[in-house]
């Protein structure tokens, strides 16, 4: 049961609200999350991302990530989001990205499912101390992470600690909170070969990451 989890709401007051496109499309997806425990990771305004983890260690159940809106009531503009997130689907690799599986919508709330990389959120691990070349291999994953963002032809527009999940001993870094992301694969992979890279891949917003 989703115990854990405080399930937004679509409706005020008891009057329904009008249905948003991102619910008409979680209604066509079936993917039960009965059987995840939801741990909180991370808390970014009107959303929190959890991890579902086996609510039985005799379910043979893939982790998975999940987001949700905070609050009794989900906003139009974080559904949008959640729709937006998902619609990118296709262009995010997983090599770099923590890929969206489904936007399911559970007990009048519309969430979004993604894969679990078994990583952390960098704002977890902001104020503990690291080993220098634990830094460093991190600090490379994230140029790495974001430089393949960019030749993928997107800008993720919202980059900061709470989307970034990281395995720092390693240098493992995979990019989420694609929210605001946009950008086109193809285009500007045309664009690179006639032109060379976008300038304006130096515009990408970088929140607090050396905090």
């Amino acid at each position: 049961m989703w115990l854990d989890l405080p399930l937004a709401s679509t409706s005020r007051g008891g009057v329904a609200a009008p249905e948003h496109p991102a619910e008409q499309l979680a209604e066509r997806v079936m993917m039960d999350l009965s059987k995840y425990k939801l741990e909180p990771l991370t808390r970014d305004g009107g959303r929190i991302l959890y991890r579902g983890v086996h609510a039985s260690p005799a379910d043979a159940l893939p982790r998975v990530l999940v987001v949700a809106p905070a609050g009794e009531y989900s906003s139009p503009e974080t559904l949008a989001r959640l729709e937006h997130e998902y619609s990118l689907a296709a262009e995010l690799v997983p090599q770099w990205a923590v890929r969206p599986l489904a936007l399911v919508r559970q007990q009048g709330c519309t969430v979004l499912v993604l894969e679990d990389p078994g990583a952390e959120p960098l704002d977890r691990l902001l104020g503990t101390l690291m080993e220098v070349g634990a830094f460093l291999r991190l600090a490379i994953g994230i140029a790495q992470a974001v430089g393949r963002v960019h030749d993928a032809g997107l800008i993720h527009k919202d980059i900061k600690p709470g989307n970034v999940l990281a395995a720092a001993a390693i240098g493992k870094v995979r990019l989420t909170g694609f929210a605001r992301g946009a950008g086109t694969a193809g285009g500007d992979r045309r664009h690179a070969r006639l032109h060379g890279p976008r300038a304006d891949r130096a515009d990408e917003p970088v929140d607090r990451l050396a905090e």
